[in-house]
């Protein structure tokens, strides 16, 4: 476990890009017309290229916030915000580009988590403020930059039925509860199970 916000980004930027140059250079991509899509995935695929394509906006936004002015998160911003683009560029292809893709994206959860755990172990309040905040304010990422009827069928599309709420609940949900201050917090889970059970 990381003890300082310091230890999170230095894990971080030790973490080599999984989409080098060589990587993206590699994919056939004359070879992607050959493969199948399923018509369901496409709306989630739009989906999710436009909110990598926000991640300009959410970036320039936060530098002019207390929170992107913090060295040790402004300095992670600046990756972030290339790897996201590069995203949103690519996603318009795909499988062996996805594999890279969540890579990258796990490493960018992972920074968030441990960064949110080490500043919410520092203090009561902030604990008591982020649990409200989330608890009342929480929505899907992209959702308000893009229509709630769209980030409800992504959520449907990838978390459907029992299975898919009891995946979302182990690898989202639950990540949270862990986070100190949020021990029962089930607020995401019930976000998303009515459009799940649908």
């Amino acid at each position: 476990m990381f003890e300082t916000e310091k230890e999170v980004l230095d894990w971080y930027e030790r973490q080599p890009r999984s989409l080098s140059k060589g990587f993206v250079d590699s994919i056939e991509w004359c070879d992607v017309t050959n493969h199948d899509l399923d018509p369901a995935f496409v709306p989630v695929l739009f989906y999710m290229r436009d909110v990598e394509y926000f991640t300009d906006i959410y970036y320039k936004e936060l530098r002019r916030t207390p929170t992107g002015k913090d060295p040790i998160i402004r300095k992670f911003m600046d990756r972030w915000s290339v790897e996201e683009n590069q995203h949103a560029d690519l996603l318009k292809v795909l499988k062996t580009l996805l594999a890279a893709i969540i890579h990258e994206e796990s490493l960018h959860s992972s920074f968030y988590w441990n960064v949110a755990r080490v500043k919410l172990n520092q203090s009561k309040f902030s604990r008591d403020l982020a649990r409200f905040i989330v608890g009342h304010f929480w929505t899907p990422v992209g959702q308000g930059a893009k229509p709630a009827h769209e980030t409800n069928y992504v959520i449907a599309t990838l978390f459907r039925g029992a299975n898919g709420l009891e995946f979302f609940s182990r690898m989202v949900a639950d990540r949270i509860a862990r986070l100190p201050g949020f021990a029962g917090f089930t607020a995401l889970s019930e976000r998303i199970e009515p459009i799940v059970q649908a």
